[in-house]
């Protein structure tokens, strides 16, 4: 994994982020892109640990107490604007598909997201944006009865070939 480090101020502090992305197999059969992150707070201590036993993380003389880490894309889109094509790669595989890209698509098409329902406003394009295809094939998405329709509505329309571009050009712009 490739891994990138940023300050910013925060609650009027210099805070770190740690950015660590690349491509992973852990328990995978394919390999899939992995972007995630880890905000820091400045700590005083002179031996690097707590006294709860914690190991500070040492950066350029100075130690940080990790406050998040893990998928922390919108933290990570904040800080730095230098992860924003490759943050919605995460967890696709290295051909470009999205995690169950179809399964999970026409589940996400019919039962909406977590944080927003099919009949939200904005849904058509948080679906659209999260499964990186045109705005335009949403129409003729939501007229699908199946996931197997769905796919083929998919396939029709080149959405592959897109994923298969996005992710060729996410390996060379970083180096993967």
């Amino acid at each position: 994994m490739n891994t990138e480090s940023f300050f910013y101020r925060s609650e009027g502090k210099r805070k770190l982020l740690i950015v660590s992305y690349g491509i992973e197999n852990k328990g995978s059969k394919t390999a899939y892109f992995s972007i995630t992150g880890a905000t820091y707070r400045p700590v005083n201590s002179k031996s690097g640990i707590s006294r709860y036993g914690e190991e500070y993380t040492k950066v350029e003389g100075k130690y940080y107490s990790c406050e998040s880490c893990g998928c922390i894309h919108e933290t990570i889109m904040s800080i730095t604007s230098k992860f924003n094509d490759l943050i919605p790669m995460h967890s696709s595989n290295i051909y470009g598909y999205p995690l169950h890209g179809f399964d999970n698509g026409y589940y996400h098409l019919c039962n909406g997201f977590q944080d927003i329902k099919t009949s939200d406003e904005g849904f058509a394009d948080a679906f659209c944006n999260y499964y990186r295809i045109p705005r335009n094939l949403f129409s003729l998405l939501v007229g699908t009865s199946c996931k197997e329709e769905y796919a083929i509505v998919l396939f029709e329309n080149n959405v592959p070939l897109l994923w298969s571009e996005q992710a060729e050009k996410a390996i060379k712009q970083y180096e993967l």
